[in-house]
């Protein structure tokens, strides 16, 4: 079907009779027509869109609801950043108190292997210890012990004040407990 400007060409030719001049600008008024009847068809699609664009915004759903759901998970954010800002302060605050109970208990921890290992010093200090000697089954180590060392060592006046075994006796029995000064029993050397 011809548009409305091919129809007035059309006219204007068969009264004329002449394709000159007149044909040309008959020419250029309908290509102006079609571009401008473009643009137009063109502006419809738009407006269409912009009232697509608008009612999506203006929705339930929409942008407008989207935008404030957001707005409100970055406040939530927010104040759990800052909630988790607080705690992480505190427990820094903490972790500094335990560091400082952690080097004083090591402190006194060392202070007490000192003082245990100068009260071991001195409670083994007049100690003598006699690897390998024979175990008989009812000896008597006050006697044989003191007789040995004068033997051996050829000392006169030799005195203790407890002899033990420490150890297993005979095959693999358990540890038997030592005799300890003043009626005080020792067990584990």
């Amino acid at each position: 079907m011809a548009s409305e400007g091919e129809l007035i060409s059309r006219k204007l030719k068969n009264k004329t009779g002449s394709t000159g001049g007149t044909d040309r600008q008959m020419s250029a008024i309908q290509d102006s027509l079609k571009t401008i009847t473009g643009k137009l068809d063109g502006i419809g699609q738009l407006k269409q869109s912009i009232e697509t664009i608008n009612k999506d915004l203006s929705d339930e759903d929409g942008l407008d609801e989207i935008i404030k759901y957001i707005g409100q998970q970055y406040e939530n954010n927010t104040s759990e950043v800052e909630s988790l800002r607080q705690e992480n302060s505190y427990l820094r605050k903490e972790l500094q108190v335990l560091k400082s109970v952690v080097i004083n208990l090591d402190r006194r921890v060392s202070q007490q292997e000192s003082e245990i290992i100068d009260l071991k010093g001195r409670s083994m200090r007049e100690n003598i210890l006699i690897h390998n000697l024979d175990e008989d089954e009812n000896e008597d180590l006050s006697k044989s012990v003191p007789m040995l060392i004068k033997e051996h060592l050829q000392l006169a006046d030799v005195g203790f004040i407890r002899i033990h075994r420490n150890g297993p006796r005979f095959q693999g029995s358990t540890r038997r407990n030592r005799g300890g000064q003043g009626g005080r029993t020792n067990t584990g050397r």
